[in-house]
């Protein structure tokens, strides 16, 4: 804010904001969008109707208020990009207005003559709005949630195919430094692991691994699999990890593939899809063979693979360095059993 072109550019980050919801996320729409509530604010305030209404009014401020402060610290001075959950102080702010405005004082026959189209309106737009912002917010989920992956197997953001800061060099430092800090980290949700692999009939099915990838502090395994059964429901991707006659079993997340649907003319099989990501120092510093396992309640198919991932690279070094600092390299080796 040490220029006017500062002060202009939180200004219209402000009204962008305000009116995001009504307005789309609109460019020029949205800001337009805010400058009339923020009008209509002001009438109701000059007719004394906020004085009438102290609850609603005193959230209506603190409602303009929170937006104030987002877009004092989000503001850019390139065209405003509003993170989808600031749209709720938006929906907030157009859900108050017209409240306000519906019981001002007059007949009860007229609240319910404007109530009724105005509920109508809300009805109708939320609808629209959720058919615009639906793709578009599952999207931006599914990219977060990739580059969250991609530093959880590099340690750094550069090369990111879905930045999320434009300068990668200072967002590692400042992720590096929040780790350090014991503030934060910027890692993988893990695939829990499960006692004991269930019995279920071993057969083969369709599978393929997209990624198989051995990072500094984990595993990460992205693929789909496609059993004959009916994948609709309550269906769940295991990854079994076998070492000699020991077995070490996570549960994996469903991701979606319509491009694996399509390939096999299968509608169920747009969950067909799995991700893993597991802790390395929850597996043995050695050769793992790969299995996939899917169930349900109606049964399940296991499935052993050619795939093979070796999980002694580094093993030592990345172990309790950082978890036990006060243990000496021997201490480590004994504890972790990777003794030469």
């Amino acid at each position: 804010l040490a220029s006017v072109a500062g002060w202009l550019a939180a200004g219209r980050y402000w009204l962008a904001l305000l009116g995001s919801v009504p307005g789309l996320e609109h460019p020029v729409l949205a800001p337009a969008f805010g400058a009339a509530g923020l009008a209509w604010f002001g009438l109701l305030a000059g007719w004394g109707t906020l004085r009438r209404e102290p609850v609603l009014g005193a959230f209506l401020i603190a409602t303009l208020g929170a937006t104030l402060l987002i877009a004092y610290g989000r503001f850019t001075l390139g065209v405003p990009q509003i993170a989808p959950r600031y749209f709720v102080q938006s929906a907030l702010f157009w859900a108050t207005l017209p409240v306000i405005a519906l019981r001002a004082p007059g007949a009860p026959a007229r609240f319910w003559r404007l109530a009724l189209p105005v509920t109508l309106g809300a009805a109708a737009f939320s609808v629209v709005a959720s058919a615009r912002y639906g793709p578009v917010a599952e999207q931006f989920f599914r990219q977060r949630l990739e580059t969250i992956r991609y530093y959880d197997k590099w340690l750094t953001l550069a090369g990111a195919p879905h930045p999320i800061y434009p300068d990668s060099a200072a967002a590692d430092r400042i992720l590096q430094a929040a780790e350090r800090r014991g503030i934060f980290r910027l890692q993988a949700r893990s695939s829990p692991p499960i006692a004991r692999r269930l019995p279920v009939a071993e057969r083969a099915m369709h599978y393929y691994l997209d990624e198989q990838e051995l990072g500094d502090r984990r595993l990460h395994i992205r693929g789909w699999m496609l059993p004959p059964e009916d994948l609709r429901g309550d269906y769940r991707p295991y990854l079994v990890l076998g070492a000699g006659e020991r077995e070490f079993v996570f549960r994996g997340r469903r991701q979606r593939r319509p491009d694996v649907a399509a390939a096999h003319d299968r509608p169920d099989a747009v969950n067909s899809g799995f991700i893993f990501v597991i802790r390395r120092l929850e597996l043995p510093p050695t050769e793992l063979k790969i299995s996939l396992q899917w169930r349900s309640e109606r049964g399940g198919v296991f499935t052993r693979t050619d795939h093979r991932v070796d999980n002694q690279p580094n093993f030592a070094a990345i172990s309790l360095n950082k978890i036990h600092p006060n243990l000496r390299e021997p201490a480590r080796q004994i504890f972790l059993g990777v003794l030469p």
